[in-house]
């Protein structure tokens, strides 16, 4: 027992309680550190679902003034391509005027002169979005939405009422938007009074 009682009062005895005093306030440090640590990781958590949430919004309302630019830059651009666009078509239809007013007077190389006059013109549109169009030819019945009447003809024959007699001019549209209808003759219908 003395060597135990001598172990007591050594030296190593000594380091061994002190060694204790210090790691029992770092074990309780340990604890504060870790809870401490805990509530850092929440912040950052709650701060990180914060900037997702923020970010999400944002992107959103990126898109949305995106796609309200794309369609204001849309409607500026067709405001000031319109009135040349349409001094364009007029010419277009003016040398298409000239092709089938001449076609049995004028040799056909001034006719292909013309055509290919209007065929560029279309071409110079089309680089710019507006494309012509004509209704399908098989197609007889007048389309008010597409179409506009130049002429009507009378006819007795039920069957032609409001039917295409004749196409003049093709039509043009805009991204889809009609800028100007194609021009047809229309038959309209009146029975026979004399009958």
């Amino acid at each position: 027992m003395t060597e135990n009682n001598d172990l007591i009062g050594s030296p190593h005895s000594e380091n061994k309680t002190e060694i204790k005093a210090i790691v029992a306030p770092l074990n309780d440090s340990n604890a504060a550190d870790i809870l401490e640590l805990k509530e850092l990781i929440r912040g950052l958590n709650d701060a990180f679902e914060i900037k997702i949430k923020y970010d999400t919004a944002k992107e959103a309302q990126i898109n949305t003034l995106h796609a309200e630019l794309q369609e204001y830059k849309s409607g500026f651009l067709l405001n000031i391509l319109k009135p040349i666009v349409l001094d364009l078509i007029t010419m277009h239809d003016n040398f298409g005027k000239m092709v089938y007013d001449r076609s049995k007077s004028q040799s056909s190389d001034e006719l292909k002169l013309y055509s290919d006059v209007q065929t560029d013109i279309e071409d110079i549109l089309y680089r710019y979005g507006f494309e012509c169009f004509s209704t399908d030819p098989d197609v007889v019945d007048f389309d008010s939405k597409r179409q506009r009447i130049a002429k009507t003809s009378i006819t007795n024959d039920a069957s032609k009422d409001r039917k295409i007699s004749e196409r003049l001019r093709k039509g043009f549209t805009y991204q889809g938007s009609l800028i100007r209808p194609e021009i047809v003759n229309v038959y309209t219908y009146k029975p026979d009074v004399s009958a």
